[in-house]
């Protein structure tokens, strides 16, 4: 596994976004074809806010993995950046957050976030996510 990617359970994960369904069958299905996830989700550190790959953490959850892999970010750093990708919808890292604390959730696609020296390529087989 690369450095700085940690596998953490699926369960302790918390969306700020709802999955669009048609897009979950397409993401899920890649998933199953390639056997394997590609690049790691990006998490808040603290409260394990899934910042980026809700669609991922959605369909390994219905493969019934347990474990995904992650990248673990210090969300209020300046090395992550957030915008509305809604023109009628004003976002911040602090409404991200308090919608999680709340148990509320963004319609998806509602967000954008850019996290600076972001990992990719780790190819983790989905026999070592159950």
């Amino acid at each position: 596994m690369k450095p700085g990617v940690k596998l953490l359970p699926i369960a302790k994960l918390r969306a700020h976004e709802q999955v669009c369904p048609q897009r979950l069958v397409q993401v899920k299905a890649a998933i199953l074809q390639a056997g394997r996830i590609n690049n790691p989700v990006i998490v808040d550190q603290k409260n394990k806010i899934i910042l980026d790959g809700h669609h991922r953490v959605a369909g390994l959850k219905q493969l019934g993995c347990r474990l995904i892999p992650a990248m673990t970010v210090n969300y209020f750093s300046d090395t992550v950046r957030v915008y509305s990708r809604r023109k009628n919808l004003i976002i911040s890292k602090a409404a991200v957050a308090a919608a999680v604390l709340t148990n509320q959730t963004f319609p998806y696609k509602t967000t954008r976030h850019l996290i600076k020296n972001r990992i990719q390529g780790v190819n983790i087989p989905l026999d070592r996510l159950r």
